[in-house]
């Protein structure tokens, strides 16, 4: 992080990297909202892709949390963050943008299935590789006292303008499969990602850079990182916490896609879920303000208390969705969306409070990786038991009940667990003095 005095915070240079890393964090956005949900599982549901293999691959960017461990190593060689966050950045989402042309090549289902895996893989590991960089990279231009509140603006300007654009896409997209030209849907998307990514590419470039002689902690042994970490009893609280977190939404939220727009389950159009989707993003847009500030007047550890009460509740009620009351999808996408608002930037500000700053990219990539590797367990799990409830007849101990519901309830306890967890452990951990 940044050693010059606050004031520098007001000037041109910073006002302009800070803009400029708001304007990166929205057009990645634009590029995640494509390769996830409606859009994710159209597209492998017309490769042929059977439901459970869909959910399998959704939850892939749980699993490639893994990739961040190589920035522990990576960090300790970056002497120049803007070269190295540009490079694999980029090249990231050029692999996001060629899933959408798997469709076209010469092969059977089993070979795009592979190739599918191999995409999404290399994709994630060039964006986790530099995902905490980047982090650490654009919030030192930002004053340490309003760090939530910065973040909450941020997370808004994505959003609203998020929202907009899933919206005209959806629609874009559902008049090409009106039209008969599904693929030519998945083109159109494919060119859509390659112009946000010049876009990133652009604002990336614009912020001032952060070049350094070698990272903070290189001359110390990764051994010896690793233990300061692992003996932090802070840090372990928020390891538990960011696992249990991941466990319970990739328990559910990977199959959620295919629940939405399967013709025998919620039936609804790809349109018909961006509508759903941004009537969640709207409700995630006005909290997102009032729980940054609830947080910096507060704690983060406050702010994640009350967005994973918030998320228990969400599962709690989703457990009814169904054909028959499709409705409550909306109930489940508002909460969903909003304990999202107190979630993301929490888990990441309090790693400032309970982690030595020279340590944060080696904390974030170790609770980004292992959350993620038990996220991805979660979904394996989440699949073998979707595809034994559908096997039953969607019906579970004698009860009428979809794969997506059963779920719901394992990820409701696990939330539940996760709130007790927050209020009475997480909470009680001393902030660290630097």
């Amino acid at each position: 992080m940044t050693t010059e005095k606050p004031d520098v915070y007001s000037s041109a240079e910073y006002k302009r990297t800070r803009r400029a890393y708001v304007a990166e964090c929205t057009f990645e956005y634009f590029v995640s909202l494509l390769v996830t949900d409606a859009y994710l599982s159209t597209l492998l549901h017309h490769m042929g892709i059977s439901d459970a293999m869909v959910g399998i691959i959704s939850s892939l960017i749980s699993f490639a949390f893994l990739f961040q461990l190589f920035a522990i190593f990576a960090v300790r060689h970056i002497v120049n963050t803007k070269r190295a966050s540009i490079i694999f950045h980029f090249a990231s989402q050029l692999f996001f943008m060629s899933l959408f042309f798997i469709p076209f090549l010469p092969f059977g289902t089993e070979y795009k299935t592979v190739i599918v895996f191999a995409c999404v893989l290399l994709a994630y590991f060039g964006n986790y590789l530099v995902t905490s960089v980047i982090y650490k990279w654009g919030m030192s231009f930002v004053d340490t006292h309003k760090r939530a509140s910065f973040g909450a603006g941020k997370e808004m300007v994505s959003l609203i303008s998020g929202m907009l654009f899933v919206l005209v896409m959806g629609f874009v997209i559902d008049k090409f499969a009106a039209d008969g030209n599904v693929e030519g849907g998945f083109v159109f998307i494919g060119i859509a990602i390659l112009f946000f990514s010049i876009l990133d590419l652009i604002s990336l470039l614009v912020m001032k850079n952060q070049k350094i002689e070698k990272s903070e902690s290189a001359d110390e042994p990764i051994f010896s990182v690793m233990k300061k970490l692992f003996c932090n009893k802070g840090f372990i609280c928020l390891l538990i916490a960011n696992v249990l977190w991941s466990v319970a939404v990739y328990m559910t939220n990977g199959f959620m896609g295919i629940y939405k727009t399967s013709p025998t389950e919620l039936a609804f159009k790809v349109g018909e879920v961006q509508i759903i989707n941004n009537v969640g993003c709207l409700c995630r847009f006005a909290v997102s303000k009032p729980f940054g500030k609830f947080s910096d007047k507060t704690s983060y550890a406050t702010g994640i208390l009350l967005g994973t009460t918030i998320a228990a509740t969400c599962f709690i009620l989703n457990i009814f969705t169904s054909p028959s009351a499709r409705w409550l999808i909306y109930v489940y996408t508002v909460l969903y969306n909003c304990s999202l608002a107190a979630i993301h930037q929490n888990f990441f500000n309090i790693t400032f409070d309970l982690v030595e700053t020279k340590y944060f990219v080696q904390a974030s990539s170790i609770k980004a990786a292992l959350s993620g590797v038990c996220g991805f367990g979660a979904s394996l799990v989440g699949a073998a038991i979707l595809s034994r409830v559908q096997a039953n007849g969607n019906s579970f101990m004698g009860i009428d009940m979809r794969g997506q519901q059963l779920l719901s309830a394992i990820s409701a306890v696990l939330m539940i667990i996760l709130v007790l967890f927050v209020l009475f452990v997480l909470r009680k951990q001393k902030k660290i003095e630097e």
